[in-house]
């Protein structure tokens, strides 16, 4: 199957195709997800099966709002093994910081974010996965029966002071898990991200489960909703 992300301009209620942006590659899964920032000038487009599922993330910029020519900037890579990087992607309003997930991690997945200053050089900022502290990744409790598929999705807040993570294949209870899902939350403290105190939110045990929780998320620009 062919992905391909577009690129809409809307005017009043009607909205027209201006550009089409696709991969020569049909097997990458170019735009399986795909990120605008607030400003409109930032699009951060993922392809998850990239270098035999290691996933890329390919970011794009155009001058201004008034400007249709969206030029490559650079491409965000993560070679290990096939994590699925750029499985879920968000940018912040200014297109300063993004979230990328890779939930496929490790068996277990994560969530790395990045940032710039000058809209050209993205550093990674901070990590976080399932699996402890370690080289920087922040620690996501990890629960031995049910922790899977983190960063499945990603959200975060326009002023990118606050990142919700999906982990909508997550068994939340320890005496028989089905899939409920969980999803995680983290707060920007100068650029090293901590779990909130009430961290993993999640449905209530009951005897029909809720399934899937947290496949589909969305954040407030202050982060407050």
């Amino acid at each position: 199957m062919l992905f391909r992300s577009k690129v809409i301009v809307g005017e009043v209620i009607y909205w027209n195709i201006t550009n089409t942006l696709n991969s020569l590659d049909v097997t990458v899964g170019y735009g399986k997800a795909v990120t605008l920032s607030g400003d409109g000038l930032t699009l951060a487009i993922g392809a998850p099966n990239s270098d035999s599922n290691n996933g890329r993330v390919y970011i794009m910029k155009r001058a201004s709002r008034n400007t249709n020519t969206w030029v490559d900037v650079v491409t965000i890579a993560e070679l290990m093994g096939g994590e699925r990087f750029g499985s879920a992607v968000s940018l912040s309003t200014d297109g300063g910081y993004l979230a990328v997930g890779a939930p496929f991690y490790n068996g277990i997945g994560g969530v790395e974010v990045w940032r710039t200053t000058d809209g050209t050089n993205w550093n990674r900022v901070s990590y976080a996965n399932s699996l402890g502290a370690t080289n920087g990744w922040l620690q996501t409790p990890m629960e031995s029966y049910g922790s899977a598929g983190q960063g499945r999705i990603v959200a975060l807040s326009g002023d990118a002071q606050v990142l919700v993570v999906g982990e909508p294949e997550h068994s939340a209870y320890p005496d028989g898990g089905y899939g409920e899902g969980a999803v995680w939350v983290y707060y920007n403290q100068g650029d090293w991200w901590q779990l909130a105190s009430q961290a993993k939110l999640m449905p209530t045990k009951s005897s029909i489960p809720v399934l899937g929780f947290g496949v589909s998320l969305s954040i407030s620009t202050d982060g407050s909703v």
